[in-house]
């Protein structure tokens, strides 16, 4: 994933977890919906775009682990 994408993955994020947000200047996608991929790549980005939402990376990483989980339990390796 290029660093452009991961920003935009990590503002994807952020407007998500924001209440109703009126129109995007980009495609959502919702948190749950990123792969393990998607969504390092988005933690990676997210002290460079988010530095002090640290409810936002909390939230990058409990999905992380549970995109973890959901690939182990579908029979995926997990990365490493």
């Amino acid at each position: 994933m290029t660093p452009a994408a991961a920003g935009h993955a990590v503002r994807t994020a952020a407007r998500a977890a924001a209440p109703a947000a009126a129109a995007l200047p980009w495609p959502m996608k919702a948190l749950g919906a990123m792969t393990a991929a998607e969504i390092l790549a988005a933690l990676e980005q997210v002290v460079y775009v988010c530095p002090d939402d640290v409810a936002l990376e909390r939230a990058l990483r409990r999905e992380l682990a549970n995109a973890l989980e959901r690939g182990r339990a579908a029979g995926g390796a997990a990365p490493g």
